[in-house]
């Protein structure tokens, strides 16, 4: 193998390592520990997490990082100051602590679904112009809460069967017969 055939092949084998999260750093920065022959013993600094397209169109999930997990990195020229991560593999044990309390699904228009264990709270926040549909073929659809409160402009189209009381606190304005 020539010199020129030996150095492609380090560089190829460095651009990317794995290691685990050992602490995070200022500005979404890693210190990672890269167990290989090439790297001493100390811990690095690496970049923030990258993210990843799901689709090609612009779709994002961003997993939150823990420490304990183990991380593959994309290290230019096998440089791990330059190093962004590419993707983080959970342990057993970081998923039990919690660790991905709020992973979150982004689509390219801001579209995002977004769980959190902790407070046990979906959220889906729509684009400006975004709907949310929910078709039911043949069922129907319960909505079971101690509270649920609608905000904005509402309109049911069919029949509306209220089985307690009725509270308005503004105007009712009826169009037909009562």
């Amino acid at each position: 193998m020539s010199w020129d055939e030996a150095e492609f092949r380090r560089r190829l084998l460095s651009l990317v390592q794995y290691g685990e999260i050992v602490e995070q750093v200022k500005g979404g920065r890693y210190m990672v520990q890269v167990d290989d022959d090439d790297h001493d013993d100390k811990p690095s600094v690496v970049g923030p997490f990258a993210k990843m397209s799901l689709t090609g169109e612009g779709e994002t999930y961003n997993s939150p990082i823990a420490l304990k997990s183990q991380v593959a990195l994309l290290c230019p020229n096998g440089d791990l100051s330059m190093a962004f991560i590419l993707g983080v593999i959970p342990k057993d044990s970081v998923l039990k602590e919690k660790a991905f309390d709020a992973p979150e699904l982004i689509y390219s228009d801001g579209t995002s679904f977004k769980y959190e264990k902790a407070s046990k709270t979906l959220t889906v926040k729509l684009s400006s112009e975004g709907k949310l549909n929910i078709l039911v073929s043949g069922g129907s659809v319960l909505i079971e809460s101690p509270k649920l409160e609608l905000r904005g402009d509402t309109t049911i189209t069919g029949s509306l069967t209220v089985s307690d009381a009725a509270t308005l606190q503004s105007t009712l304005t009826v169009t037909k017969d009562i």
